[in-house]
């Protein structure tokens, strides 16, 4: 019982660590499109947001 209460309790953890992901990709895209129309980006996504990315995606396993 311990162990399936485990696997359920880490599943959701996962479940909630990809939610956080797509919500922090979704919030960062925003504001590097907000930055770009102001013209003060030329692409849409900085290669620091694009790193941050990866490396959040990486730590998640997506």
């Amino acid at each position: 019982e311990k162990i399936i209460r485990y696997i359920n309790d880490s599943e959701k953890t996962s479940d909630v660590n990809k939610i956080s992901l797509n919500i922090t990709t979704t919030l960062m895209n925003a504001s590097e499109e907000v930055a770009r129309k102001k013209g003060k980006r030329k692409n849409n996504i900085s290669d620091e947001t694009k790193k941050k990315i990866q490396e959040r995606k990486q730590l998640y396993r997506l």
